[in-house]
């Protein structure tokens, strides 16, 4: 089915350029005469839309040069100010371009022969601003405008353009490599938008938006439009499917170490290309991905090759999205990738795993993994559904999952935890007293005494009856979670279906404020340390 059809794009068209233009006529094409809403300081002059709508005449085909350079001109897509223009035709479109004396603003227009209407449209104003020597690459200044401003500025621009009849513009929110950018000043905030279809990223046109960072002024702006049909297949697989398939395609990459450890050796290590992309259909898109090269030699990892792949993985975002396929046309792809909360390198490399020791690596300045982004849905959906988690229960402290060394048990409808390390964690002071088979905790005014399978405990001397005793499995002791960690004033709560202990120690006695999104990251990361520890 195709989502929008031809004759809708060449009237839309039309009208998109007609408001272009009410923004281009009269223009003065300094950076510094945009103000902070985007708009120009001299008036419009364009045909409105109005008398394009009430010309039903047909447009005459473009036979000559001079008749496509007189047709961008009668469509106010050359500013006034333009000293210089070239057109030449290929493939029945006209491509025309325009410069300034100064070259500080520029453009290439596109037209269809037959028609005369637009088919794309690039425009660079303030180009010098943002790319001169002279520029310093760095900011020095005091910043008075923050980059959240500088989005709401960017956004008032993108509408005083008139641009919201064919094209609706999305925040790009995906960092830019330092390298990529290199050659870019700073001294403005760099927001970037592009075009969406319906909510669904087409990432071919752009707007790229720059605001002084101390006026809050737009000084420059970078703009890619064309005529774009957007086609979704009749064959489109679910997101559901479609994450399966990703996951059955999907493996890490095993390849030597290119980072030196403290003990100066370069361990091999695993990781992901940063995009994959397959067909609305689900089949690979081969044109989109990347392909592996085998290493010289065979590299041996001594981490499992399957948890590497889970725990990489959790860096993705599943979405869709526009790409092309012929020029005019782009049609539905599914894509995972790399999340925008992920910290890159200045060459844009993301986090990768060493293979010998599972150890997370940011190749950034700290060196340090720091809080990687946790799983989406779709990956938790696969790999730790609730029927399909295999630890006995797990522990969730004030929000965040408490790896212990000893693995919790279910005895009696009753979470047992391994002693020593719960009451550590808590801060209480332990003794152990074999001889008795006693365990005794204490903090602050309160005591507690439980005896390996007794019944009850002592509470400042006052006896509690337990859901199950204490008791010592492989030669580790084992105490009633909910009892014990209530007795110390912290509030305890069960998670059924994910099988987690949840505990808050704040003073407040609420449990924690998790969402079921939450819980399955939790759950994800629980089953991700079970594997762990069972593959060793």
């Amino acid at each position: 089915m195709e989502t929008s059809k031809r004759n809708a794009r060449v009237l839309a068209a039309a009208v998109f350029v007609t408001l272009l233009l009410s923004s281009y006529e009269g223009a003065n094409h300094k950076a510094g005469a945009l103000g902070v809403d985007g708009n120009t300081e001299q008036s419009a002059k364009a045909a409105t839309l109005a008398t394009i709508a009430r010309d039903k005449s047909p447009i005459k085909k473009l036979d000559t040069e001079s008749s496509a350079i007189n047709q961008a001109i009668a469509l106010k897509l050359i500013p006034q100010q333009a000293d210089h223009y070239t057109a030449r035709l290929a493939h029945d479109i006209w491509t025309i371009q325009y410069t300034m004396l100064d070259w500080d603003r520029e453009g290439t227009i596109g037209l269809n022969v037959e028609t005369g209407l637009p088919v794309s449209l690039d425009e660079r104003l303030g180009r010098v601003s943002v790319h001169d020597d002279n520029v310093p690459i760095e900011f020095l200044g005091e910043e008075k405008v923050t980059y959240t401003e500088a989005v709401s500025i960017a956004e008032a621009y993108t509408k005083s353009q008139g641009w919201d009849l064919d094209t609706d513009w999305t925040l790009w929110r995906y960092p830019h490599s330092y390298y990529s950018l290199r050659f870019e000043t700073n001294v403005y905030h760099r927001v970037e938008f592009v075009r969406s279809f319906e909510g669904i990223r087409y990432d071919n046109n752009r707007f790229i938006i720059y605001v002084d960072r101390e006026l809050g002024k737009v000084v420059a702006h970078s703009l890619t439009w064309s005529d774009t049909e957007f086609i979704t297949p009749d064959d489109m697989i679910s997101l559901e499917e479609a994450a399966t398939t990703f996951y059955r395609k999907v493996e890490p990459v095993l390849e030597p170490g290119l980072w030196q450890t403290d003990d100066g050796d370069y361990p091999p290590q695993y990781t992901a290309y940063s995009i994959y992309t397959i067909h609305a259909n689900g089949d690979w898109a081969v044109d989109y991905n990347s392909s592996t090269t085998a290493p010289i030699k065979e590299i041996v990892a001594a981490y499992p090759r399957d948890i590497a792949k889970k725990r990489l993985l959790s860096l993705f975002d599943l979405e869709q999205l526009y790409l092309d396929d012929s020029p005019g046309q782009a049609s539905l792809y599914y894509q995972l990738r790399v999340k925008p909360e992920v910290p890159i390198t200045p060459w844009g490399d993301h986090p990768f795993i060493y293979a010998h020791t599972g150890e997370w690596l940011v190749p950034v300045p700290d060196g340090s993994a720091g809080d990687l982004p946790p799983a989406s849905d779709w990956l938790i959906n696969l790999t730790a559904p609730t029927s399909a988690i295999d630890y006995n229960a797990a522990v969730v402290w004030n929000n965040k999952f408490l790896p212990l060394r000893d693995e919790p048990v279910i005895r009696n409808g009753s979470t047992l935890l391994p002693f020593r390390e719960l009451l550590e964690k808590l801060g209480a002071s332990v003794l152990w007293d074999p001889a008795k088979r006693k365990v005794t905790a204490s903090k602050g005014d309160v005591t507690i005494e439980l005896t390996i399978g007794s019944g009850s405990a002592l509470v400042n001397g006052k006896s509690q009856t337990l859901g199950a005793p204490a008791t010592i499995i492989n030669g580790r002791t084992y105490i009633p979670a909910r009892m014990v960690l209530e007795a110390f004033g912290a509030h305890v709560s069960w998670s059924e279906q994910s099988r987690l202990v949840l505990v808050n120690t704040g003073e407040t006695s609420e449990a924690p404020a998790l969402s079921e999104q939450e819980i399955g990251q939790l759950r994800f990361t629980a089953q991700i340390n079970w594997e762990e520890k069972h593959s060793r």
